[in-house]
């Protein structure tokens, strides 16, 4: 009976400290992006972390690609991120990062390193749809087109 409650009490306390553990690193957007790109998965707690980043999003995107070499799945979960990021500029609380500066550089790149033209298509898609969430922020954005190059 002794040796049950010790074992109880020390699979109980592993339990909570892996709980603990997680929720602390679950709201690091570093860890977050890693872990989407590794596993390919996407929970929807990542959105609430992407969420209110905006620019500061794909700088953080862009750190974790940097170590990889890119495939069509980063590109794709790439996409998601950015898309997540610029959904409500409204909830954005750093202005500079309201701005796509590097949102921008990041599709080019994404562009470049595909030639799936579906893969095209959805970088093109989701580069109009930041542009579109921009401008209709109550801010002033700059003049965004990757098309004038």
């Amino acid at each position: 009976m002794k040796i049950f409650l010790v074992w109880s009490a020390s699979i109980g306390l592993f339990l909570f400290h892996t709980t603990i553990a997680y929720c602390q690193s679950g709201n690091d957007p570093r860890h977050v992006i890693e872990r989407m790109l590794e596993k390919g998965l996407i929970e929807g707690h990542d959105s609430k972390v992407i969420g209110p980043m905006g620019d500061a999003a794909s700088v953080t995107l862009t750190k974790v690609l940097a170590a990889r070499n890119l495939r069509s799945e980063d590109i794709d979960t790439g996409l998601w991120i950015l898309a997540q990021a610029f959904a409500d500029p409204h909830m954005i609380p750093n202005a500079a990062d309201r701005e796509p500066r590097t949102a921008h550089l990041l599709l080019r790149y994404f562009e470049f390193s595909t030639t799936d033209p579906q893969l095209k298509q959805r970088i093109g898609e989701t580069g109009k749809y930041i542009d579109e969430k921009c401008a209709a922020h109550d801010e002033p954005c700059r003049d965004r087109s990757r098309s004038s190059q």
